[in-house]
């Protein structure tokens, strides 16, 4: 119902009512339909800058290659299937009101921290339930910190993969213990630090992963998109806002949303998650999307509840608007692998690094050696060094990023051979803001077959 729609209702007489034979309560029954900023600033900046210095995900195929990544795996040997929805999703958030979709900008902390965060929680955390408030991540006290400590106040948005960070360093306070209301005064008013909640550790995750800008670019990343997808990794996202947003079912297309490229509003800027693909759906199929916007959201009707506040997107809608977006990995539960080496560091005291296992392969003709690698405690990795033993220059590959558990690698022109190469970690230990505090080296090394 427009907003127009409900004002005409509201001042009905009663007699009118009756006169359509329809029960009042079946009407307030009906959603809505919520009105969205006509300039789509949600909360999302857009920074490029962000996006390209953080962790960059490494290609499925060499993901396959380690022994923990068996679905992975078998994705590579077989394609990725024509239709996966993930499963054991965090519940639909509601950011802002019907009378103002997505207000205030807290888009990323819904998507990155909420969705992508909480999610990926809950796949590493023994026990987890997924729905009870009590373990979703806060959306309200993450959007504070963000702003906090990006030096932003009144809703002014945020970046995006601090939350990320938070949340492998920390975790997060539930949603219980900060609830949200879409209120600026409100939420510039959380300004209680994280160590004062108590089980915020079971909010935290591995480690996160960059996807590299792919605006334009269905043609090269979407089989990737869909091979982490099939892995069970959500995909958090930002990009442009469609001007038919608060009323998608007008530019659909085979069941998806399909607006022009020309359609998205300049200077727009919204995060959501990707959560499953169909390639039966739109053109040549289309991604999943869960929105922040409430389960009325996106008002098609749907009596399925996997479709109540989520829309499928065709996607060339998707690649021609959207660029920026993460991965993230659960914290693993403690797995040693033939192999596995134990490097302690140069600092005493400081955390040790298990690397669990090295593998090597080639992508697009480029070497690649990739370490997978868990920290006793979560660290900020600033770069990797891999030197093959009758070599002296090292391959360099820069990380900067917070992790526990995950992946890093070094890349180069051609393959790597086999035998036994040197390793190097620079390492910062981290204070509860993510402050890079203690520098940290790390030395050892292993041997890929």
């Amino acid at each position: 119902m427009s907003a127009i729609g409900r004002r005409a209702f509201i001042s009905t007489s009663a007699a009118a009512i009756a006169a359509t034979a329809i029960h009042p309560q079946a009407l307030f029954a009906q959603p809505i339909r919520g009105q969205i900023d006509k300039l789509g600033r949600f909360g999302s900046l857009l920074n490029r800058q962000e996006f390209a210095l953080a962790p960059q995900a490494l290609d499925p195929e060499i993901l396959a290659l380690f022994a923990s990544q068996t679905t992975m795996h078998g994705i590579i040997q077989t394609g990725p299937a024509k239709r996966h929805i993930l499963a054991g999703l965090p519940p639909i958030f509601m950011q802002g009101t019907n009378g103002s979709l997505g207000y205030p900008g807290s888009c990323e902390a819904c998507s990155f921290g909420y969705c992508l965060g909480t999610y990926t929680a809950s796949r590493g955390y023994p026990g987890f339930n997924i729905l009870p408030r009590d373990n979703h991540a806060s959306v309200a006290w993450l959007f504070e910190w963000a702003q906090r400590t990006q030096h932003r106040s009144g809703c002014g948005g945020s970046l995006a993969l601090p939350y990320l960070s938070l949340m492998v360093a920390q975790g997060a306070p539930s949603a219980v213990q900060v609830p949200y209301k879409p209120n600026c005064t409100y939420i510039d008013g959380l300004t209680a630090p994280i160590k004062s909640y108590p089980g915020i550790a079971k909010f935290r995750i591995g480690s996160y992963k960059a996807l590299p800008n792919f605006l334009n670019a269905q043609k090269k990343f979407v089989k990737t998109f869909k091979q982490y997808i099939n892995a069970g990794h959500a995909i958090a996202f930002s990009g442009l806002v469609a001007n038919a947003y608060d009323n998608p079912g007008t530019v659909m297309y085979n069941g998806a949303f399909d607006p022009a490229a020309s359609a998205f509003i300049t200077g727009s800027g919204h995060g959501q998650v990707i959560v499953g693909y169909d390639e039966a759906l739109g053109h040549t199929g289309a991604f999943l999307i869960q929105n922040s916007f409430g389960k009325d959201w996106p008002y098609l009707s749907s009596t399925q509840p996997l479709m109540q506040g989520r829309l499928w997107w065709t996607f060339e809608a998707f690649f021609a608007s959207q660029g920026f977006g993460a991965i993230a990995y659960p914290i693993q539960r403690p797995v040693v692998f033939p192999g596995t080496i134990v490097i302690s560091p140069q600092t005493p005291g400081a955390p040790v690094v298990r690397i669990l296992e090295a593998v090597r392969g080639v992508v697009e003709g480029e070497g690649v050696v990739a370490l997978e690698m868990d920290f006793d405690q979560p660290m900020h990795l600033d770069a990797i060094r891999v030197t093959p033993v009758g070599t002296s220059t090292p391959i360099v590959g820069t990380y900067n990023g917070a992790i526990k558990y995950g992946f890093a690698h070094v890349t180069r022109s051609g393959a790597f051979p086999p035998g036994r190469y040197a390793v190097e970690l620079d390492a910062h230990t981290l204070s509860s803001d993510l402050a890079q505090q203690e520098h940290v080296t790390y030395r050892g090394f292993v041997r890929i077959s």
